[in-house]
C-alpha cells in the first residue's frame, strides 16, 4: 500500500508540473522532474502490483525504456565516431556563432551521419550543460547533399542549427556564444528523428516561417531546389517562401544561402523569396567611456540599416507582418494548372493560427475544391514540447 501511494503521489505531481505555464517558466526542471517522477510511478506501482501478481502488466514498460536508452547511447557513439580508431578530433566539437543578439548558429561536421530535409536531432553540450548527459531537440537547417544535385559520398557534411537564445540550456549556450563570438565547444549527436513530408508530389509549395522556423522550412526549400537540378521525380513548378523576422542581422546568413543554392535552379521552376521585418532596425549609436591608469579612452559603435541591394536580388524585404491571408488566397487563386498545393508553416502560435484560419475559409476551405480550386495540405511544425 506504501508502494501504491508512492506510485500515484508521483504521477499526481508529474500531471500537475507538466500544464504549459509550468513548462514555458521552467523547461529544464519539468523535463528533469518528469523523468525522475515517472521513474518512480513505475517502480513503485511494479512493487504495489506485483503482490497481486500482475507486475507483468508494468516490467514491460521498464524494459521498453531501458532498451530505448541502449539504443540511443549506441547510436550517441556510432554517430560520433567515440572508438574509431582514425577518428577525427573535429567531429566532436562544434562551431558557435552569434547571428543576432539572441540567434546562434551552430554546425557540426559530420561524415558517417545522414538525415532527411526537416528532420531533428538531439544535441548534447556537457561543456555548456548542467548534467554531462543533458541532450535539448533542434531542427536540422541544412540538407545532406549539395545543392546542385550530386550526392556526397566520403565527404563530410555540415549539420547545422539555428538555435534562438531564450533560457536555460539555450540562454547559458547564446551567453557563451556572445563571450566568443566564434568558438567551439564539445558537440555530440543523438539522431536524427522526425518523418518531414515529402513535397515532391505538389505543383506549388508554400513556406512560411516566423523566427527560427525558418530552420524547418529552409531544409525543404533547398532539397526542392535539388530536386529540380538533378532532374529528380519532382512536380513542384512554383515555391513561394515567406520569413517574418524581427532582426535583420540573421539576412547576411540568409541572403549567402540562397546565393549558394538558387544559381542550381532549372528556369522551369519559379521562385519567389520574401522577407518581412517585423521590428525594422533603427539607426541607433552609443557610448560608453572606461578609464584606465587615469586615461579615458571612449570608444563609439553604430549600427546602420543595411540597403536591400546588400542582398540576394530575390529577396523581396518588406516592413511590417505578412498579411498571411492575402498572401495565400492570392496564391491559391493563381493556381490553375490543376495541381495540388502544399503550405509547410513553422512559427509562434499566433503565425500558425493565421495560416490555419486562412485556409479553413470559404476562399480556401473544403468548398473551394468544389468550385475547381487545387487542393491543400497544411504541414505544422511546432517549436518545441514548451510550445
Amino acid at each position: 500500500m506504501r508502494a501504491g501511494a508512492l506510485s500515484l503521489v508521483a504521477l499526481t505531481l508529474a500531471t500537475i508540473l507538466s500544464i504549459r505555464p509550468i513548462r514555458n517558466i521552467a523547461f529544464e526542471f519539468f523535463l528533469i522532474s518528469h523523468i525522475v517522477l515517472i521513474m518512480i510511478f513505475l517502480i513503485a506501482g511494479y512493487n504495489h502490483a506485483q503482490i497481486g501478481y500482475y507486475g507483468s502488466y508494468i516490467w514491460p514498460a521498464l524494459f521498453v525504456w531501458g532498451l530505448d536508452r541502449f539504443i540511443r547511447l549506441a547510436r550517441v557513439i556510432w554517430n560520433n565516431g567515440t572508438f574509431r580508431r582514425k577518428r577525427d578530433p573535429s567531429q566532436s566539437l562544434a562551431t558557435v556563432e552569434l547571428l543576432s543578439e539572441d540567434t546562434i548558429l551552430m554546425s557540426l561536421k559530420r561524415r558517417d551521419f545522414s538525415w532527411s530535409p526537416s528532420q531533428h536531432a538531439y544535441v548534447i553540450l556537457p561543456t555548456i550543460s548542467n548534467l554531462p548527459f543533458e541532450s535539448h531537440p533542434f531542427t536540422i537547417a541544412s540538407i545532406a547533399d549539395k545543392v546542385d544535385g550530386t550526392q556526397r559520398k566520403e565527404e563530410e557534411r555540415d549539420v547545422v542549427f539555428l538555435v534562438k537564445g531564450c533560457n536555460g540550456f539555450t540562454k547559458r549556450l547564446r551567453d557563451h556564444a556572445s563571450t566568443h563570438r566564434m568558438g567551439t565547444v564539445p558537440a555530440y549527436l543523438d539522431g536524427p528523428y522526425g518523418c518531414p513530408p515529402d513535397l515532391r508530389v505538389f505543383s506549388t509549395c508554400i513556406f512560411v516561417a516566423g523566427g527560427s522556423g525558418i530552420s524547418y522550412t529552409l531544409p525543404l526549400f533547398l532539397n526542392l531546389i535539388r530536386e529540380n537540378a538533378r532532374g529528380g521525380r519532382s512536380a513542384v513548378r512554383r515555391i513561394l517562401f515567406i520569413w517574418a523576422l524581427r532582426d535583420e542581422n540573421l539576412l547576411p546568413w540568409f541572403s549567402k544561402t540562397l546565393t549558394e543554392a538558387l544559381p542550381h535552379a532549372k528556369s522551369s521552376l519559379s521562385i519567389d523569396s520574401r522577407v518581412y521585418l517585423t521590428a525594422p532596425p533603427i539607426n541607433t549609436s552609443c557610448s560608453s567611456a572606461s578609464t584606465v591608469s587615469g586615461k579615458s579612452d571612449s570608444a563609439v559603435k553604430t549600427t546602420t540599416v543595411r540597403s536591400p541591394v546588400d542582398y540576394h536580388p530575390y529577396i523581396k524585404l518588406s516592413p511590417g507582418r505578412p498579411d498571411i491571408r492575402r498572401v495565400l488566397h492570392d496564391e491559391i487563386s493563381a493556381c490553375t494548372d490543376g495541381g495540388s498545393l502544399s503550405v509547410d508553416v513553422a512559427g509562434p502560435t499566433g503565425l500558425t493560427a493565421a495560416v490555419r484560419r486562412a485556409l479553413s475559409s470559404d476562399a480556401a476551405g473544403p468548398r473551394a475544391v468544389l468550385k475547381g480550386l487545387p487542393a491543400i495540405t497544411l504541414h505544422v511544425e511546432t517549436f518545441g514540447m514548451s510550445t
